[in-house]
């Protein structure tokens, strides 16, 4: 049993094309931006995160199921936020009726 070489004339042309390769994928590395972010449970890590994606459309922006789940939570904090409203108008007294509307 013997062994064999690869003659460099094989050898070089897969170098360099390996080479060139490692050379692209680095130029594309210049332009992506890694960022770690910390803190505590319910800091706000996610929200940063999906803020940078919808500004900077980064993965093309949110996706269209990320669309209507951010329309479903912005109805559902209006009528939270409308319910505390007459809760509170109720408790403190207030009449939040428009008089000028009242058709009498």
């Amino acid at each position: 049993m013997g062994c064999m070489l690869s003659s460099s004339a094989t050898v070089k042309p897969l170098k360099n094309e390996v080479d060139k390769q490692l050379e692209e994928a680095q130029e594309l590395e210049k332009y992506i931006y890694k960022i770690l972010l910390l803190g505590a449970g319910e800091s706000g890590k996610s929200t940063v995160v999906k803020q940078i994606k919808m500004l900077y459309k980064v993965g093309g922006g949110p996706s269209a199921r990320e669309i209507q789940e951010y329309i479903l939570a912005i109805r559902r904090n209006v009528l939270e936020a409308i319910q505390i409203l007459i809760e509170a108008s109720k408790t403190l007294g207030v009449d939040i009726q428009n008089k000028d509307l009242i058709n009498d």
